[in-house]
């Protein structure tokens, strides 16, 4: 949390995030932009949503498919304010580091299928 964000509702609120997609990481987002710090929990080679179109090319612009050294603007914009980490949680050092950060935050958001 910088000083600016100390005036925020939900400053000094942790929030673990191993959500998928659209729905859980824009919740985060919401939570982030209310001052919350938010860690972003990816499997490792990134988040599916980092393929949805339109890719913003590093020269400017956008492109309705990927171009080398864009990114998935939808992307960019849920992810703004957050912390990220690749973690692979389908192995056990992978679940227990997720486990020790659930453990020091004050929200954990999960949108997995059960």
């Amino acid at each position: 949390m910088s000083a600016g964000d100390a005036h925020l509702p939900l400053a000094g609120v942790r929030v673990v995030d191993v959500s998928r997609f659209v729905a859980g990481p824009l919740s985060t987002f919401f939570l982030a932009s209310m001052g919350a710090e938010v860690i972003a929990v990816e499997r490792p080679g990134g988040e599916q949503s980092r393929l949805l179109a339109p890719f913003g090319r590093p020269e400017g612009g956008s492109s309705a498919t990927p171009v080398d050294g864009g990114m998935s603007v939808p992307y960019l914009k849920r992810g703004r304010g957050k912390r990220s980490v690749s973690v692979a949680i389908d192995r056990p050092e992978g679940r227990d580091l997720v486990q020790r950060l659930a453990g020091v935050a004050d929200v954990f958001v999960e949108n997995s299928r059960p």
